[in-house]
């Protein structure tokens, strides 16, 4: 990490070595570090202290080529009693065991007409910080932990005894971080600040020696992309107020403290994001690639489609493609309605989120600065240098994520103009083969591909304006299950190619069950209901055919107990209104606890049974 000290090495994006799978087991490394470092200090309740607004530096986001931080988990240190320090400046006190949880109080009060601020001091440790009051939950259960709709703060101490202040922290860094970003080290101050990236959630780590000898951490992650700026600049403020105050220490317990910090910038408002959004026939002009309109042939949907076309893609890719929209957007449309949002990032304060972007490049002949100047029109549209690099950033991976033939969309957020599917030249290089064919060499059918990623923008579509509280991968996405989303794209892909006449129906849906039977052989207990998450996706080795294989036979299911119409339209539109536990059951006619025991008794069926019952839905 010494590079990181000088400054002479930044992080780069993620190269092509990536793997689609870089994000998986991230979502827990900050609970597990807020839990094991143990501190559990009272708050008294307090009044709050107004600051003016901050200006936070970004330091977010590599450039190139990636960092893969090695996980592991700190061990928890049994405590004993403080002891005081009578020095000014902290030095590090070996003993055998970390000196026990200090006590932190309010120290001053301040009130204002927009935001208010609570300041905390130990007496115990000397550490002093402050924070704006809007927090939603404090906990000080095993960490003082402060939580915000889009972010929270983790605030703990430990006694590192023999180590090094700067190693631990190293170590620390290695531990909490998937990719590292920045790591300074402020002598003055005795503190050390790290900026990075668990999974798609970027993160700040401030360790600080305090008048203890200790070291005090403040691990701050935000989860809300689409709040990036605002929870950047708060955490800032947050940062720029922690100092040690010696005299905290050195004073009777029973004693109020005398010391009165000069407020700390901290924004007193959500910044204004305002107008950086625009409708979505708009946005085709700001492409170098494509064209400058909504491409008419895609005008069943009211999604604005441009297909981003780049060097080394030739025609036979492009009419995969093509054909493969073209046989679903009629199918599953979206309407006007549905894509309108009311969101203060559009002039009126209500626009259209419905521009999607069909990028095809050709990881060998593509120019990427091109392919990320196109991305970053719409994409992490917030003009500051933070979300720039934000944008480069998850504009690489999504481009990473196709070199093995492979696609993925990115649906229409806060912080993003419109949907964004990425394929490679390598998802067309599959040749076509007649529909008698073998029903495997169907699997990878492209014109299925391209079907199947426009699907998951019209589940989006549907839940754009749900704003979900958690938005960890370890918990069901907002939408629902995760077997149900890539299930019913598979199904509604599977399905647009039958009509056409690309393949067949039953021959398919009896592959498919095959390869589920001889991939689950060994686990019989497998089901859908572990592939309910996004993060059980990503690190099930069975999660193809648990998530996909098994997902679509799940949805024909479904669909064989209740309708084409319920299961495929209803259940989406009233995403918004019930969630998708009340929604599934609106349009199923069970909870989802009940459809998971009864489609475990439907696959107990022979495999004909099992095909007589959803032969004839396909035509619904």
């Amino acid at each position: 990490l010494m590079v990181y000290k000088d400054f002479s090495l930044f992080i780069t994006l993620f190269a092509l070595i990536v793997s689609v799978f870089s994000c998986a087991n991230e979502a827990d490394k900050v609970s597990s570090l807020g839990t094991v470092i143990s501190y559990t200090p009272s708050f008294s309740s307090a009044t709050l202290i107004p600051v003016a607004s901050s200006t936070l530096t970004p330091t977010l986001v590599p450039t190139e080529t990636p960092i893969s931080i090695p996980t592991s988990t700190p061990t928890l240190v049994p405590t004993e009693t403080p002891i005081s320090i009578s020095t000014p400046t902290p030095t590090l006190v070996p003993t055998e065991t970390p000196i026990s949880i200090p006590t932190l109080t309010p120290t001053a009060t301040y009130t204002s007409t927009s935001l208010s601020y609570t300041t905390f001091a130990s007496r115990d440790n000397g550490v002093v910080f402050r924070v704006p009051n809007n927090w939603d939950r404090k906990s000080t259960a095993g960490a003082f932990k402060l939580s915000w709709s889009g972010a929270e703060l983790v605030v703990s101490d430990k006694d590192i005894s023999d180590q090094n202040f700067e190693s631990y922290a190293e170590n620390l860094v290695k531990e909490a971080f998937y990719v590292l970003t920045s790591f300074n080290y402020d002598t003055a101050n005795g503190m050390i600040t790290a900026t990075g990236l668990r999974g798609d959630e970027p993160g700040e780590l401030v360790l600080i020696e305090n008048a203890l000898g200790k070291v005090t951490i403040f691990f701050f992650y935000i989860r809300n992309l689409g709040q990036l700026a605002y929870y950047e600049n708060m955490f800032q403020g947050i940062k720029d107020s922690i100092h040690i105050d010696h005299e905290l220490v050195r004073t009777s317990p029973t004693q109020t403290p005398t010391h009165t910090p000069t407020p700390t910038p901290i924004p007193t408002s959500t910044p204004n994001l305002a107008y950086t959004h625009v409708n979505g026939d708009q946005i085709p002009v700001k492409t170098i690639a494509g064209t400058d309109s909504c491409d008419d042939r895609f005008s069943e949907t009211a999604f604005c489609i441009e297909l981003l076309v780049y060097e080394g893609v030739n025609e036979d890719h492009v009419q995969k493609a093509v054909d493969g929209l073209q046989a679903i957007v009629g199918r599953y449309p979206v309407s006007e309605a549905e894509l309108t949002v009311d969101w203060p990032e559009f002039r009126l304060g209500r626009g259209t989120q419905s521009y999607l972007g069909y990028i095809i490049w050709d990881p060998v002949s593509s120019s990427r600065e091109l392919i990320l100047n196109d991305h970053c029109q719409f994409r992490w549209v917030i003009d500051t240098d933070s979300e720039k690099s934000a944008c480069k950033f998850f504009a690489e991976r999504a481009l990473a994520g196709t070199l093995a033939g492979d696609a993925n969309l990115r649906p229409a957020e806060f912080h993003s103009n419109g949907y964004l599917i990425t394929s490679s030249s390598e998802t067309y290089e599959e040749e076509i083969e007649r529909p008698a064919a073998h029903p495997s060499s169907h699997f990878n059918d492209p014109r299925r591909t391209s079907s199947h990623e426009y699907f998951h923008a019209y589940q989006t579509a549907h839940s754009v304006q749900i704003f979900a509280e958690d938005e960890s991968r370890s918990v069901v996405n907002k939408t629902g299950p995760n077997w149900l989303l890539e299930g019913s794209a598979d199904y509604a892909a599977l399905r647009v190619a039958v009509l056409e006449g690309w393949m067949y129906w039953i021959p398919q849906m009896r592959e498919k069950m095959s390869d589920i039977q001889v991939d689950l052989a060994k686990y019989p207990d497998k089901s859908i209901e572990d592939c309910a998450t996004p993060e059980q996706r990503d690190t099930d080795p069975l999660a193809y055919s648990l998530c996909y294989d098994l997902g679509m036979w799940a949805v024909a299911y479904a669909i064989s107990i209740s309708s084409q119409q319920a299961v495929m339209f209803d259940y989406w539109d009233d995403l918004i209104a019930y969630g998708y536990e009340e929604s599934f059951a609106r349009n199923i006619g069970v909870d989802l606890v009940e459809f998971y025991m009864l489609f475990e008794e439907f696959r107990k069926k022979s495999l004909d049974e099992k095909l007589d019952v959803i032969s004839n839905q396909i035509n619904e």
